[in-house]
């Protein structure tokens, strides 16, 4: 599936190209990537690109070898950001117009305070895996006769034996102190204080199976995350999770809110599914996409797009009931888009970044 492959098979390969040192390594020096900075890349505009969001006015993107890219002209021109990784990056986000982070392959966590221009790293994978075995021992040692410890403890030793090899995928910054990050084999993390400290939330995802989490949504309720075999959770205020019923089986990779509070969950080969209960009920949403639907968001207007995994784009003016198939097949991976300052939409994608204006949408 595309999709996946761009947010987990893709990064995966990127690390064992980076390294070819035994997993079992739990140091830096076996995984240079950590500590290489992005490249200067030729072609900004052009470069592959998996996530785009806004910092204020600003454009931020990142993808492939660690390149971010900001932009101060709504796309026009990119300006790329100082990254002191060389490693896929998966997700970004922003509390403030300043303050945001970045995630990617090998459990990286970026932080910045300016905007996107500059990147400091605060975790890897390997940082990650300890967390999850303190937490695990915790587990356990509050409970020794516990399967839930047993089975922690089983889990974080798997995860220490085999290195840094999983990538983070979603971000969740509900504001400058208070992040959680999610990603394969059911990883979660979160700080309440910047990114100064971070502990692991892996076992508190109500799932035995550790499937991968790929997208997150916020409600008033909480924050929806969804992934691997139609999984779908709900993180409240307190960071307490419950399971949310799923529509089906299908890996879901992502999901909107509309205005209206209607929930839209899309993902592989056209899976898209609408609740208007809060996910308590799902129904199929009328949309003719037979290929992964890999990222949507809400423009201004109340309209909503879909994009997809052969560059097809989808809208519905009627809060997600139905949708209307806008260009056809390009053959363009799109990965990720985000509504400019100026209304524009600008789309990221394996083939770099591409501007529509609303118009074009018509």
């Amino acid at each position: 599936m595309v999709y996946q492959l761009l947010r987990f098979v893709l990064p995966l390969l990127l690390m064992m190209m980076a390294s070819s040192q035994a997993y079992a390594a739990q140091s830096e020096a076996a995984f240079p990537s950590l500590n290489i900075p992005a490249s200067p890349a030729r072609n900004l505009s052009g470069a592959l690109l998996i996530a785009i969001t806004r910092a204020g006015d600003r454009l931020v993107a990142g993808g492939a070898h660690g390149v971010i890219i900001y932009s101060d002209d709504n796309g026009a021109n990119w300006t790329q950001a100082s990254v002191p990784v060389s490693l896929t990056i998966t997700d970004i986000a922003f509390a403030t117009p300043k303050i945001g982070w970045a995630v990617g392959a090998y459990g990286v966590v970026l932080h910045t305070t300016d905007g996107g221009q500059s990147w400091i790293r605060q975790l890897t994978g390997l940082d990650v895996n300890n967390l999850m075995l303190a937490n695990a021992a915790s587990v356990a040692a509050a409970s020794p006769d516990s399967l839930q410890g047993a089975r922690a403890l089983r889990r974080a030793n798997i995860f220490m034996a085999a290195g840094p090899d999983k990538p983070l995928l979603a971000v969740d910054v509900q504001d400058a102190s208070h992040v959680t990050i999610f990603g394969a084999y059911r990883i979660c993390i979160r700080t309440s204080d910047a990114g100064a400290t971070w502990q692991d939330c892996s076992l508190s995802v109500p799932d035995p199976v550790s499937h991968n989490l790929y997208g997150i949504a916020h409600t008033a309720a909480g924050t929806y995350v969804v992934g691997e075999s139609g999984d779908i959770f709900l993180m409240d205020g307190t960071g307490a999770f419950s399971s949310i019923p799923s529509p089906a089986e299908a890996t879901l990779f992502g999901m909107i809110v509309t205005a209206k509070n209607t929930l839209l969950a899309y993902g592989v080969a056209g899976t898209l599914y609408r609740s208007t209960d809060g996910g308590k009920d799902w129904a199929a949403a009328g949309i003719a996409a037979q290929s992964d639907l890999t990222a949507g968001l809400q423009l201004a207007s109340g309209a909503i797009i879909l994009l997809s995994g052969t560059g097809t784009l989808y809208v519905s003016n009627d809060d997600g009931q139905s949708f209307q198939t806008v260009s056809q097949n390009t053959g363009e991976v799109l990965c990720a888009g985000v509504q400019a300052a100026n209304a524009d939409i600008v789309l990221a994608g394996l083939s770099g970044i591409r501007v529509l204006q609303p118009s074009a949408l018509q």
